[in-house]
This record gives structure tokens, sequence and C-alpha cells, in this order.
């Protein structure tokens, strides 16, 4: 039995980019865990898509609530007698203020 050396025979050369439009190209056509910042450039932008899709359902929602308070006023407004409105009135905000509390302090220790 006897050992032989075996020398690499690969024939593959690896070509130094000549300039810096090569190794963009170079980049584009390795794989993803060759890259390294590939990964972290998709989680970047996945990032900026969740934060403009939650700014835009954020809009929607101010406006949807702005319209539901002006709806519920106007309910307490035609069924609680004059002498009552201003405890239905102060009742009702007080529980609005207590739900956005809950909803920001929500978003802030998830955002962290």
């Amino acid at each position: 039995m006897t050992d032989t050396a075996t020398a690499d025979t690969d024939t593959t050369t690896v070509r130094e980019p000549t300039d810096d439009r090569d190794a963009r190209i170079d980049a584009d056509r390795a794989p993803d865990d060759a890259r390294g910042g590939r990964n972290e450039r998709d989680e970047r932008i996945r990032a900026y898509l969740y934060r403009g899709a939650l700014v835009l359902l954020v809009l929607f929602a101010v406006v949807a609530l702005f319209q539901f308070y002006t709806s519920a006023l106007a309910v307490i407004r035609t069924f609680v007698a004059d002498r009552y409105r201003p405890l239905f009135n102060a009742a009702f905000n007080l529980a609005v203020l207590l739900t956005t509390g809950i909803g920001i302090s929500y978003v802030v220790r998830r955002m962290d």
C-alpha cells in the first residue's frame, strides 16, 4: 500500500474583478450565504416595508377613530339627558384615552 500525493486538480479559476461594476456583478451571482450582507439588506427592506404599512394603517385608523368618536358623541347627545351628558362624555373620553395608552405601550414594547 503506497501513499501517493494527490494534487488538487481544481480546474475552476477565480477571476479578480477589474472594476466596481465587475465586483457588483460577481456579488450578485454569489450565493446568499457567501454574500453576507444580502440577508441584512433584505431584512432592512422588509423592516421599511412593515413600517410603511404600519404608517398607512395608522392613518386609516386615525380617520376611522375620529369618525367613531364624533358618532359616539352624537349618540350620547341623542340618547342621554342633558343633565348626564358631561358624565357620559367624560367616561367615554377616559375609555378612549386608556385604550390608546394601552395600544401605545404595546407598540413601544414590541419595537424594542
